[in-house]
């Protein structure tokens, strides 16, 4: 999938997320889709690969990884995401939806940049070189 212009808080999430400087052409192939919130706070990120979520609270520099879902939309600080059962199939029977509420206080935030995040990054940046 192809993307005419990243927008620019696309790129400054996925920067704040892997500690660094986004090269736009590789993260253009890497990169599925984002979301963020009405107060522009959290942007969701996620690879094309049906891969972990990502979610970046721009303003505390933390984040956030979903390992069970895609992102779907937000509704103030609740994300609500697809799980696994349903978001590969191309008409599932049932929608396997639940929601994360970002504020509450009980997820295991991680301060930026997410590790994980960036050995993924990276290796994908290695394999697409």
């Amino acid at each position: 999938m192809v993307h005419e212009e990243l927008p620019t808080w696309v790129l400054e999430a996925m920067a704040l997320l892997i500690g660094g400087p986004v090269n736009p052409a590789v993260f253009e192939r890497w990169y599925k889709r984002a979301l963020r919130d009405s107060s522009h706070r959290y942007v969701t990120l996620q690879a094309q690969f049906g891969t972990v979520t990502y979610v970046v609270d721009r303003e505390r520099q933390r984040c956030f990884a979903d390992p069970n879902g895609s992102a779907l939309h937000f509704q103030g600080a609740v994300l609500t995401l697809e799980g696994d059962e349903s978001r590969f199939q191309p008409f599932p029977a049932v929608t396997d939806l639940y929601t994360v509420d970002l504020a509450s206080g009980t997820l295991a935030w991680q301060d930026c940049p997410h590790t994980g995040a960036m050995q993924d990054f990276e290796r994908f940046t290695n394999s697409h070189a």
